[in-house]
């Protein structure tokens, strides 16, 4: 049974672009902002990353993160603030270095540097999960959901991002286990 709970991903949708309006219950919400990733604010970047979030990680649960973004490069959060909180989970909780990649860049020296700019409060707010790691990576996706500016409701957002997760699911599913990338 653990490891069914195990395989198991935690879905959390980034509340951006009307996506607020959410109605499952079993979907959990996280507001990471991608103009604190524009502007190198990496603090504030971590520390708008869910509590319950760092929790279901350090317990070795696989969690996507669902953004929309109406850019067609893409959510910033997905391709560039997801890999930056696995590295500094990664460091904090295991002192070890995973590799830092960008849109196909490496960016391993720069994410070093942010990662020593943060503040010590951050770092043990980090540090403070490790204690509950019972896991030997940091197991965290994102999928970018792309949105038309013509789709005003976010009602219609929504059913759009349910039913591209239920394929997604299925298409999981029929994927054999050793094929996953839980990474």
């Amino acid at each position: 049974m653990h490891a069914t709970l195990q395989r198991e991903p935690v879905w959390y949708v980034n509340l951006t672009q009307g996506l607020a309006w959410l109605p499952a219950p079993d979907v959990h919400v996280c507001r990471i902002q991608s103009t604190h990733l524009e502007q190198h604010r990496w603090d504030d970047v971590l520390a708008s990353v869910p509590d319950e979030m760092l929790l279901f990680l350090a317990l070795g649960r696989r969690v996507v993160i669902v953004d929309g973004s109406t850019s067609g490069r893409g959510s910033r959060v997905i391709w560039q603030g997801i890999p930056f909180i696995r590295y500094a989970l990664e460091r904090r909780w295991f002192g070890h270095e995973v590799s830092a990649r960008v849109r196909g860049q490496n960016v391993l020296r720069y994410f070093r540097q942010a990662y020593a700019g943060l503040s010590a409060r951050t770092k043990r707010r980090l540090a403070y999960y490790r204690q509950y790691a019972i896991t030997d990576a940091v197991r965290m996706e994102g999928w970018s959901v792309r949105l038309t500016m013509e789709i005003a409701d976010a009602r219609v957002q929504v059913a759009a991002l349910w039913a591209w997760r239920a394929q997604k699911e299925k298409d999981r599913r029929n994927c054999p286990p050793e094929k996953e990338n839980f990474r």
